[in-house]
């Protein structure tokens, strides 16, 4: 029996709420569109063998991942996992997924995928930072009963762990009750690890959050366009938020706009040079 492989996948990444989720969940609404789980972060840690600290995995870290780890065993084992959850779905022609926690493996999943397609949800740092910090309450606990933790090592993404497993680690780095600055470096180090690996898709586009939010219907048109993917008009059962880009001041306390901003201006450099983000204008 021949064992199907999925054809042209679309995969959406960015930093965590950076609008991934609306950029898939409005691309779905696309008639040969099927928009498949939420990120389906046990598919790959489980089937995929990638680790990913996410509420769904038991992975505390979240490392980046290179070519050398997508075996011809794990590819099989992916694909049939895949089409089998589009299938499930009602099948359309076109897969897609989102899962920012792919921003760090993007060789990895181009290894899987050669002729996967790539969108990238680009967001501002400032409503990105804040959107991250409104996910942390205030209690102990933190988010979904976890603490994360940004480690040092450039490529890495977020850590997970039990509040008590954290003892020594900088309380800077480590949330709720981390420096905001700590976001805005993952924010920056995620669309630099973006950059890096775009070129190497067979197509790419980005979704620009600030222009999805103002005029969705000419934003989509154009997405959907520059993945080859013939122009329907997108009927979405759901309003948009138009203002969530703007909310970021009522978020952070005067002190973590402080900090941000001096972030901003001592990475600015590297911010104007990025092409998957929307930057710091």
């Amino acid at each position: 029996m021949k064992r199907r492989l999925l054809r042209r996948p679309v995969f959406v990444v960015g930093t965590i709420r950076s609008g991934s989720t609306l950029t898939a969940r409005c691309l779905g609404q696309h008639p040969l569109i099927r928009y498949v789980g939420f990120e389906l972060a046990a598919e790959w840690s489980r089937v995929g063998g990638a680790p990913i600290a996410h509420c769904e995995t038991d992975d505390p870290n979240c490392p980046p991942l290179g070519a050398e780890h997508a075996t011809a065993a794990i590819r099989q084992a992916l694909h049939d996992c895949f089409a089998a959850r589009l299938a499930e779905a009602g099948e359309r022609p076109v897969f897609l997924s989102k899962n920012p926690h792919l921003s760090n493996k993007l060789a990895y999943l181009r290894a899987l995928f050669p002729d996967a397609s790539l969108v990238v949800s680009s967001r501002d740092v400032r409503s990105t930072v804040a959107s991250i910090r409104a996910l942390f309450p205030a209690s102990p606990r933190g988010y979904a009963g976890c603490r994360i933790h940004l480690p040092e090592a450039p490529g890495a993404c977020w850590s997970q762990s039990p509040p008590h497993t954290f003892a020594g680690v900088d309380p800077a780095r480590t949330f709720p009750g981390g420096d905001v600055r700590v976001i805005a470096e993952y924010w920056l180090r995620t669309y630099e690890a973006i950059d890096a690996e775009l070129a190497g898709f067979e197509r790419s586009t980005l979704a620009h959050h600030r222009r999805l939010t103002a005029a969705p219907q000419e934003e989509l048109a154009r997405v959907v366009r520059e993945l080859g993917i013939p122009a329907r008009r997108f009927e979405l059962p759901f309003a948009i938020d138009r203002g969530r880009n703007e909310r970021w001041h009522q978020i952070l306390s005067d002190r973590e706009q402080d900090q941000l901003e001096g972030f901003i201006a001592s990475e600015r450099d590297r911010i104007s040079a990025l092409r998957s983000a929307e930057g710091a204008a």
